[in-house]
């Protein structure tokens, strides 16, 4: 019984990991209804990494020199974009709320998410931990799926 344990934990581990973490793929196994919707959204054709993050479609890309993410249900729906933004251009009240909660601790990455239905949220990276917080400095959750970067990247030119 013993025998058959192990392996059957470590492939419960492995597979919960995936499930996790950001899945990099192909363009062209991104399913046609996506691609199609990300054209409309303004994602160049060319120079486009993808990656499934807890189901969504997500289209990376740098645009004049800022990094930008257009996010897509499986069926095509356009969702959000997500931009870079340098950290000083975080709202006053997240820069407040992150230097209570995390004291000491420095912001390294920001972008801001605006959401098709008009709610805007940002995103900042403290020591590798990824938070979403509202334009309040309300935590709204520390996201748990982070890449590695033992993660293959396909880029397509």
């Amino acid at each position: 019984m013993m025998k058959y344990f192990r392996p059957l934990l470590f492939g419960l581990c492995f597979l919960t990991s995936t499930l996790v973490f950001a899945q990099k793929i192909k363009s062209t196994d991104v399913p046609q209804l996506v691609q199609e919707a990300s054209k409309s959204a303004g994602v160049p054709s060319t120079s486009v990494s993808w990656e499934i993050e807890e189901g969504l479609y997500q289209a990376e890309y740098d645009l004049n020199g800022i990094e930008t993410t257009k996010i897509f249900s499986n069926a095509g729906q356009f969702l959000a974009s997500e931009t870079e933004i340098k950290v000083s251009a975080l709202p006053a009240a997240i820069l407040k709320f992150s230097a209570v909660e995390w004291q000491g601790k420095k912001i390294t990455q920001a972008s801001k998410i605006e959401w098709t239905n008009g709610s805007i949220q940002y995103e900042i990276e403290i020591e590798g931990h990824e938070y979403i917080l509202d334009e309040n400095g309300m935590l709204l959750n520390k996201d748990a799926s982070q890449d590695s970067d033992g993660d293959e990247e396909y880029i397509d030119n």
